[in-house]
């Protein structure tokens, strides 16, 4: 399915957009107290993604870096 939206998308850029926006719209929804992560792009570092957190995150080994 997704080759066959891709060929469509490309051959109708409007029906691309049309598509991508609908995408969106389903897959930033949350219902019953549920969260939504989403990460796009370059990441060029540490991530959290998370709804409830108890206690601490870290990274590495705490010291300062420079």
């Amino acid at each position: 399915m997704r080759a066959a939206l891709a060929e469509v998308a490309e051959e109708d850029p409007d029906f691309g957009d049309a598509v991508r926006a609908l995408w969106q719209g389903l897959s930033m929804r949350a219902e019953d107290g549920g969260v939504v992560n989403n990460l796009s792009g370059s990441v060029s570092g540490n991530v959290v993604q998370a709804r409830d957190v108890q206690g601490g995150i870290s990274f590495g080994d705490g010291r300062p870096r420079g």
